[in-house]
């Protein structure tokens, strides 16, 4: 904004004409200046405004693209799905009816063993670290729990398979595990020891699964609410061995 009035002439005013006149003058310069001070504020607020509502309608124009993005995509999964064209369509199918088999066989194994809760865990490979080793990973596929005990098959996907190293490095070198009482590892490996005391887990037994070709690809857990002495142990195991047999026979349908 280009200045009215400088000082000096202002002065010169005040010598010329009287204090009477220079005040009327500032007045008028003040008058002047905020009037022009105020249009250029507005102009200004106006600018901005402008601005906002065109990047208010590209927002909205972006955000119904993507809508019509995404039920394009709706439409097609739902026609692919009426139409039965999908690709996996018939291997969604086959696995959908496979799980529910394990599931279902998990629930009654319960009963049969006794257990607070059954977890299939199955192995496979997660990434590659810099030197191109495949992390071996695991996820928790079918669970089947009762009473107060948690499930934890959604947290439980895609872990490193040594998360909980004691249960890990026994499967690796003896088949199996049996636990008749976690607060015996409380010291030797308090992260175990946690984990199942949170879920309020006292006693666990799990063994290698196996395919047809005798390779190990996962194990199943199952889990005691109450500790177990060495008698109820060997019942349970029997009882496990039983159920570990069948459900290796279910796991060849996906081979």
């Amino acid at each position: 904004m280009e200045q009215i009035m400088s000082i000096p002439d202002i002065g010169n005013l005040f010598n010329q004409y009287g204090g009477l006149t220079i005040i009327c003058i500032l007045a008028v310069w003040v008058f002047i200046s905020t009037f022009l001070h105020h249009r250029e504020t507005e102009k200004h607020k106006e600018e901005i405004t402008k601005k906002e509502e065109e990047m208010q309608l590209a927002r909205q124009k972006m955000e119904n693209e993507q809508d019509i993005r995404q039920q394009k995509i709706l439409n097609d999964l739902i026609e692919q799905k009426l139409l039965g064209t999908s690709d996996h369509s018939h291997e969604d199918k086959e696995n959908n009816a496979l799980n529910m088999k394990i599931d279902n066989f998990l629930e009654k194994s319960l009963e049969a063993t006794g257990a607070d809760r059954i977890s299939l865990y199955m192995y496979h490979n997660g990434g590659k670290d810099y030197l191109g080793r495949s992390f071996q990973k695991m996820s928790c596929t079918n669970q089947a729990v009762k009473g107060m005990i948690p499930s934890t098959r959604i947290k439980l996907v895609n872990v490193f398979r040594n998360t909980i190293w004691t249960i890990y490095s026994s499967l690796v070198e003896k088949g199996q595990y049996n636990i008749l009482d976690i607060s015996t590892y409380k010291d030797i490996d308090p992260g175990m020891y946690q984990t199942y005391v949170a879920d309020g887990i006292k006693a666990t037994f799990g063994y290698n699964v196996v395919n047809q070709a005798g390779y190990v690809i996962g194990y199943v857990s199952f889990s005691y609410a109450e500790t177990k002495t060495k008698e109820e142990a060997d019942q349970i195991v029997h009882s496990i061995k039983k159920v570990k047999s069948t459900l290796e026979g279910l796991l060849y349908a996906k081979e």
